[in-house]
């Protein structure tokens, strides 16, 4: 007489199908007598009916069950992992007093967040992801957003932001410690005289860095080892567009102090 095993049902579930980075979900197995899941690396357990999971990617487990009369079946389980990246920055790490300076959160992938800053205070609006901070005083400050997702994780992000008096600023030519001159002017007009902005005596202190910054303290251009050569502004932004004419601020800083001063872009 040959006995045949009744057939039976394995059944799998999942007490949450998607998962926070870093999260975990229990997994189960009914059915059958003993359960055998892989891949294993990132469960509680490789045996059981419930075992926890917390992979670091969206995974597919399989799950490999024996009844009481030792024949098996296989079934799969979905656990999908949420996970985004988040950033936050500005147009400059400066900015002057009673001028609004955008903070700007940016997530990948796209989707629908909701946000969070702190410190809330002198923003516009603290629940949106670029909100304006405007401040009556020379301070430096520290702000941070918490983004949140539709499933509901959340990742935070810092930004510091300086705010300085760019009336204070003072003009004509500077001569510095060590015999560096800042002239006041540049006029990039193609006629080969101040076409590019000299600062005579630079090469002396080689290790030096330069931002230009326009009459909102938004950073335009920048670079380190100013040399009058091809490190050398011409009048344009970071892209090498030509910038109207008008009043630009520069902050110099050398190995002996940092130094601020205005610069006139006439065409």
């Amino acid at each position: 007489m040959i006995d045949v095993s009744p057939d039976y049902t394995l059944s799998t579930s999942s007490s949450q199908s998607t998962i926070c980075l870093g999260a975990s979900s229990i997994l189960s197995a009914s059915g059958g007598a003993s359960y055998t899941w892989s891949p294993s690396s990132s469960l509680s357990s490789a045996t059981g009916s419930s075992v926890s999971a917390n992979p670091t990617a969206t995974t597919i487990y399989t799950v490999m069950s024996v009844n009481s009369f030792g024949c098996s079946k296989t079934q799969t389980q979905t656990l999908a992992v949420s996970d985004f990246n988040l950033t936050v920055s500005n147009l400059s790490s400066q900015s002057c007093i009673n001028t609004p300076i955008s903070l700007v959160a940016t997530t990948n992938p796209s989707g629908t967040y909701s946000y969070s800053w702190s410190p809330n205070s002198l923003l516009d609006l603290d629940n949106i992801y670029n909100p304006q901070l405007t401040s009556s005083v020379v301070a430096n400050y520290t702000y941070s957003v918490t983004a949140t997702n539709s499933i509901g994780c959340s990742k935070m992000a810092s930004i510091y932001v300086q705010v300085i008096d760019c009336s204070s600023i003072g003009t004509g030519t500077v001569t510095i410690v060590g015999g560096i001159k800042i002239y006041s002017g540049v006029s990039p007009n193609g006629d080969n005289h101040n076409d590019t902005w000299i600062i005579d005596g630079i090469e002396g202190e080689p290790n030096n860095s330069i931002i230009i910054l326009n009459k909102w303290g938004q950073e335009v251009w920048k670079t380190d080892g100013y040399n009058n050569i091809d490190k050398v502004w011409k009048g344009t932004n970071q892209s090498g567009e030509a910038l109207t004419d008008g009043t630009y601020y520069y902050i110099l800083t050398t190995s002996i102090d940092t130094y601020k001063g205005r610069v006139e872009l006439i065409r």
